[in-house]
């Protein structure tokens, strides 16, 4: 009975260090999903374009770290779709969102808060788990950041506020800590080795999209 009792404590150690799930990178278009998706993995897994709906597809990006494993999902651009094409867009990115472990709501900073932010974060707003990216940061100066912050928490007050750059990686170190902090306790979901779904093909055609 001593050892079933050891056994079951060091169980409970190992899948107490352990967590692992999704987080949905989820926002309007041109935020800056895709770049930050590119920067915490360390390769490019998504085309980044300043052109909409760049991202048209649900692309998953696998980061392994002592004791968890982070799946990011980066989506298309969440917006008030007027074809079928932008319509099955928006459906992806809203599936992605209610599978998701963590929501990570992500704004440009430069942009200033919009209407089509409020409207994503209306829905962002009903999950528990959610974390707020401010990014392209490094596009304002200190002055400026303060109230975009500001700006941005009080779309939703609750969630955690990050600011970030996903070109330059300032800030992302944090992001990372917090958003593995609310995953669930359990083991990795995918092999160690592995960086993401998508084929070769398909990795080889996000960089020639990149390009054109």
């Amino acid at each position: 009975a001593r050892a079933e009792r050891s056994i079951a404590t060091l169980s409970d150690s190992v899948t107490q260090e352990q967590r692992a799930g999704f987080i949905a990178l989820v926002g309007r278009p041109n935020v800056g999903k895709s770049t930050l998706l590119n920067q915490v993995v360390g390769t490019t897994l998504a085309a980044v374009a300043n052109k909409p709906q760049t991202t048209r597809n649900r692309i998953v990006g696998i980061l392994n770290r002592p004791g968890a494993q982070l799946v990011f999902v980066d989506t298309p651009g969440i917006f008030q779709p007027k074809t079928p094409m932008n319509s099955r867009l928006v459906t992806t990115a809203m599936q992605a969102l209610g599978d998701a472990d963590v929501v990570v709501l992500v704004l440009d900073a430069s942009a200033g808060v919009t209407g089509a932010d409020r409207h994503v974060a209306a829905d962002v707003a009903k999950r528990p788990h959610t974390v707020i990216a401010l990014t392209k940061t490094d596009l304002l100066s200190k002055s400026a950041l303060i109230p975009a912050c500001e700006a941005a928490q009080a779309l939703v007050p609750k969630a955690e506020l990050v600011p970030v750059s996903g070109k330059t990686g300032d800030n992302v170190e944090r992001l990372l800590e917090i958003v593995t902090a609310k995953l669930p306790i359990g083991p990795a979901l995918y092999p160690p080795d592995q960086i993401t779904e998508q084929s070769e093909r398909f990795l080889a055609a996000e960089i020639v999209r990149e390009k054109v």
